[in-house]
């Protein structure tokens, strides 16, 4: 059986302050009428069947995944005690399904990204679950060409084709954490490396294996929290990726080259990017704006007129609560804002 898991853990804290604490971004509607959140469980129930869809979140946004997603069987929100990241999620949702479908063969997504193309994300997917069928102890992934040097990206190089899968599916020689952006530009040039996605593949009873091998502790203790509902337990969990816990160290790796018009969404640049492609014009504007002079701008305001005079290349988001304002090549930075209120105990604003 197919099941789908939708990773629903993240804060998304460079999309501040639009995403917050209480309400992080894969619950906001940044791209269209639907939330990220509805996007990618319409992708994941169109993929596996919607009474086969499972999502992790923490505990403390169970109530907001299930009125955004009434569809979902509330038995399928797996609620995290707290954040421990990824490896930690997938751990917890993959010993879930297998006690209930031994033969499950999992496809694994982040819920807060942007998908271009969804028919054409749809077929790779599936083709993706066949691989799984047919090669049993493989984890596969979701490579995106890389067309820039983004220092935002993890990078997958690629090895050598798979045997009788023809260049669909490429063997993985190394995943590459966020280079500096010397090294972007070489990975790029080669043209040997593809963006990490964050999609993977594989048999339930693979995952299982491969965190018994890799990451003993993180199993244990996830079997163990299962068993006794005891939250300490898995807040003792060491809260690493899964692509560094897992993936980095798995031996039979597999990557399938996707072109889908992929974003991770992870700044208000690559926001920006994205509405620029739709557009005509340099300014990106949502709301009211009046401007002289102004351009290659993404301009959000949900209240009050946004007026600007000589603003180039800036990013202008009014909330409620909190303005920001800063230039596009500094929206990396917007986390570090975000951690310096947070020292400051500015809570009210995050």
């Amino acid at each position: 059986m197919r099941q789908g898991i939708i990773l629903a853990g993240g804060v998304g804290t460079r999309l501040w302050p639009v995403s917050r604490r209480q309400s992080p971004k894969q619950f906001q509607t940044f791209l269209g009428k639907k939330t990220m959140l509805q996007q990618t469980y319409d992708r994941a129930s169109k993929l596996v069947g919607k009474d086969n869809v499972w999502l992790v979140t923490i505990k403390d946004h169970q109530a907001q995944t299930r009125e955004q997603l009434p569809k979902l069987n509330p038995t399928h929100i797996i609620g995290e005690p707290s954040g421990r990241n990824t490896a930690a999620a997938i751990c917890l949702a993959s010993q879930t399904i297998l006690a209930t479908d031994a033969s499950a063969v999992l496809a694994i997504f982040p819920s807060d990204h942007y998908i271009g193309r969804p028919k054409d994300f749809h077929q790779i997917c599936k083709d993706a679950l066949a691989f799984c069928d047919r090669h049993r102890d493989y984890l596969v992934t979701l490579g995106i060409e890389a067309t820039e040097p983004n220092i935002g990206y993890g990078y997958i190089e690629l090895g050598q084709p798979i045997a009788d899968e023809k260049d669909c599916f490429v063997s993985v020689k190394r995943f590459h954490e966020k280079p500096d952006l010397k090294t972007a530009r070489r990975f790029v040039r080669s043209g040997q490396f593809l963006w990490n996605s964050g999609c993977f593949f594989a048999r339930a009873e693979t995952l299982n294996q491969l965190f018994d091998r890799h990451a003993p502790q993180t199993s244990a203790k996830v079997r163990e929290y299962l068993k006794t509902k005891n939250p300490k337990i898995y807040q003792s969990i060491e809260g690493e990726s899964f692509d560094s816990a897992v993936v980095e160290k798995a031996r039979q790796r597999a990557v399938m080259p996707a072109s889908v018009e992929w974003s991770d969404l992870g700044n208000w640049e690559a926001l920006y990017q994205i509405l620029l492609a739709k557009s005509d014009t340099s300014n990106i504007v949502v709301g009211q704006h009046q401007g002289i002079n102004s351009e290659n701008s993404l301009i959000i305001g949900r209240h009050k007129l946004i007026a600007t005079v000589g603003i180039k290349d800036a990013v202008i988001i009014e909330t409620d609560e909190a303005i920001l304002i800063c230039q596009r090549d500094a929206v990396q930075d917007v986390k570090k804002l975000v951690e310096k209120l947070d020292e400051l105990g500015h809570d009210k604003y995050l």
